[in-house]
């Protein structure tokens, strides 16, 4: 073996200088054998001194080192591999000495990271960056490798980047050295960027759940049949629309994934005349109508479409169909076209005529009625300028007008015009009613209308208005001889109120001077028929009074207008009050309540109401009238209650009727005070009953409508003859 000749100056130069500084001498050189191969050598050299120090000689030996220069060389190489393939994948390499902080981690570490190589800090604190939500699942994966329960791991971190933003990493670590207790001293590994794979597969996620989600709430059907037109998918809906899944069971609702399954009966006629065609030509099928039953064997029918999906050999390996009920659809289909019937049936019966005019073009479609209405040819169409010949010349420029005006302001167009027939000339009446309905493309639309034949009705109306001229000028004779029946009414009024009040206050006078000047001298029963005379003659004069005012009432003019009701009542309590101050009266009144009629004449009902009420609670200590209103029948009733004697309701029917009184003389009155109510509630378009008990009180309703209305309302004669 002897020095390589490439190493020989290399090893005389250090040799030299090992000699001229009197030290050691060490080095890795090459030498050939005998046969040319290539060895390494280390040698190396210590000097020998004598007794005074100085050196005699150096002491050497020769090592052969090749097998540990070549593997090491194979280990450089190895390392420089890794290091390429680092770089390349740009993945990290990490060293930790187990139990102590030091760690090494290679550039590509921090470069993942968004540093630069000049930012790398071999201190840097990782677990400070770690996502807290990894950090305790990824000790307890470092744990378990350092105690010997695993060798090797695979965890997935979220780390923080120099942007601050998360980044995915797959960590992965290996226990390279043990101690004799089984803990690891030594573990290395690389960090693998990851963020680009876990977006991909968040995508994918996202994807999935939002094919599952349409699948799911799809409102049309969804199948996957494969080439061997085996049904492997269904959604909810198809399910629901079939009556059966995919297995052929009852419907379950939830949709049914891939597997094996037989065919189900309904749907071996659609995989026949659709399925089958679709597998063998590829063709799509679009909109394709057919009809299957339903497991309970109602007949259901479906709108099919249905396209092949491919491998990637260009082969068919399925088929994607999608579905909708349209039973419903179908259904109404068949409804829409018998109510066309129906409609075109129901307009020739009434005489009503349509048509539709469309006003971009201004042409005009008629219905069958209706070219019959105007005389028109069947089938006839035109321009609205066409149609105006149709009417009559009296009334063509006023329609004209209108109908232009109705159009462009986009308004209900209404008329009653006459028209003249081209085929005989005969002159009908029509009624027109049209509206306009808007395109969604445009500004422009068409305008839909009808037409009846009111020709009869017109001949009617006629008729009508004569017989109402000829009643309305009897109605004005009757009148007349009515206004000479009231004028002889108040003549009579007049005298009973002007020549029988005469007698009577003579009657009085001299009864009451006979009493008072010659009482002494009367017999006791004289005295006492003389008494009976004056208060008959009281009587008769309140009588006269009362039977005065139900005839004014009964005349007088009426002015309808809104009032507070609960001040009129309030105003008579006071009235009643001060004409009885020794009474105790507890008196209830509602407050805030409005009415519309004659104020005047419902004051009057009032002072009936509440007089009576006074009167007929006299015998009670405490006397309590309330008034206000109630709901009575879905209508508002105004009422006047007391706790007087009340009355026996078998008897109620007597109350409004003039000289009827339920009570004896213990209360005073003429009986005509309700009948005076009742007569101003007539008037007023209301009415009034009563009920009581006896010895409990009673309670008076009477009802004021809004606006009252008769049977002769627009007819202003009759309404006049009616009052009387």
């Amino acid at each position: 073996m002897f020095l390589h000749p490439e190493e020989r100056q290399r090893i005389a130069r250090s040799w030299r200088q090992a000699l001229e500084a009197g030290t050691e001498w060490s080095r890795e050189f090459r030498c050939l054998t005998d046969s040319g191969a290539l060895a390494w050598v280390h040698g190396s050299a210590v000097p020998i001194r004598d007794a005074r120090g100085e050196i005699t000689g150096y002491l050497g030996c020769n090592r052969d080192i090749t097998r540990k220069t070549a593997a090491e060389t194979a280990l450089q190489k190895s390392e420089e591999r890794y290091r390429l393939a680092l770089d390349a994948t740009h993945d990290g390499l990490w060293d930790l000495e187990v139990g102590t902080d030091n760690c090494y981690f290679s550039q590509g570490c921090f470069e993942m990271l968004g540093y630069a190589g000049d930012e790398q800090h071999a201190g840097t604190d990782w677990l400070s960056i770690v996502n807290c939500s990894d950090l305790a699942r990824g000790r307890e994966t470092y744990r378990d490798c350092v105690e010997g329960k695993i060798d090797s791991f695979e965890v997935e971190f979220r780390i923080k980047s120099k942007k601050g933003t998360w980044k995915w990493i797959l960590v992965r670590g290996k226990a390279t050295s043990r101690n004799r207790d089984g803990m690891a001293t030594r573990m290395v590994g690389t960090f693998i960027d990851i963020s680009e794979r876990k977006q991909i597969e968040e995508l994918l996620r996202m994807e999935h759940n939002l094919l599952e989600l349409i699948t799911l709430t799809s409102p049309v059907g969804i199948m996957f049949i494969n080439r061997q037109a085996e049904i492997i998918f269904t959604n909810p809906r198809a399910e629901q629309i079939l009556g059966f899944s995919r297995d052929g069971q009852p419907n379950s609702g939830q949709g049914t994934a891939y597997g094996e399954r037989k065919d189900s009966g309904p749907f071996l006629a659609v995989k026949e005349r659709v399925i089958g065609r679709v597998l063998e030509s590829g063709e799509q099928i679009l909109n394709h109508c057919v009809t299957i039953p339903r497991p309970e064997g109602e007949p259901v029918h479906l709108s099919l479409n249905a396209a092949p999906f491919r491998e990637e050999n260009g082969q068919i390996g399925g088929i994607v169909a999608t579905f909708e009920d349209v039973t419903e659809l179908k259904s109404n289909e068949q409804a829409l076209s018998d109510n066309a019937w129906l409609l075109a049936e129901g307009q020739r019966i009434a005489n009503l005529g349509s048509y539709v005019q469309d006003l971009k073009d201004n042409t005009r479609t008629y219905s069958s009625t209706m070219q019959e209405i105007f005389g028109l040819p069947q089938g006839y169409s035109g321009a609205t300028e066409d149609f105006l010949l149709t009417v009559h010349p009296d009334f063509r420029e006023a329609y004209a007008v209108r109908f232009s005006a109705a159009v462009a302001a986009r308004q209900r167009f209404e008329m009653e015009y006459k028209i003249i027939r081209p085929r005989d000339g005969e002159e009908r009446w029509v009624a027109e009613f049209s509206e306009v309905q808007m395109d969604n493309a445009g500004p422009m639309g068409r305008l839909i209308g009808t037409v009846q034949d009111v020709t009869q009705h017109k001949a009617s109306e006629e008729a009508i208005r004569t017989l109402n001229d000829e009643l309305d000028r009897r109605v004005a004779e009757r009148t007349s001889q009515l206004d000479a029946a009231k004028q002889e009414m108040e003549s009579f009024s007049y005298s009973v109120s002007h020549d029988l009040r005469a007698p009577l206050r003579h009657i009085n006078s001299y009864s009451s001077l006979l009493i008072d000047e010659f009482s002494s001298h009367l017999p006791k029963e004289a005295k006492h028929y003389l008494e009976r005379i004056c208060a008959a003659s009281s009587r008769m004069g309140l009588l006269i009074d009362d039977l005065l005012m139900l005839t004014r009432v009964s005349r007088a003019e009426m002015k309808h207008n809104s009032f507070s009701i609960s001040r009129l009542a309030e105003e008579v309590a006071e009235m009643l009050r001060t004409n009885e101050p020794e009474r105790t009266v507890d008196f209830v009144i509602a407050g805030g309540l409005s009415a519309k009629g004659d104020s005047v004449l419902v004051r009057l009902v009032l002072e009936n109401l509440m007089q009576n009420a006074m009167k007929y609670s006299s015998k009670v200590p405490t006397a309590r009238i309330e008034f206000g209103r109630a709901q009575i029948k879905g209508k508002n009733a105004f009422f006047v209650r007391d706790n007087g004697v009340g009355f026996d309701m078998s008897y109620s029917d007597k109350l409004f009727q003039p000289f009827q009184r339920l009570h004896g003389a213990e209360f005073e009155g003429t009986g005509i005070g309700l009948a005076t109510v009742k007569k101003i509630v007539q008037r007023h378009g209301g009415c009034v009953w009563a009920e009581g008990v006896e010895n409990e009180g009673a309670t008076f309703f009477f009802t004021l409508p809004d606006k009252p209305k008769t049977k002769y309302e627009g007819r202003p004669g009759l309404a006049a003859a009616a009052e009387y």
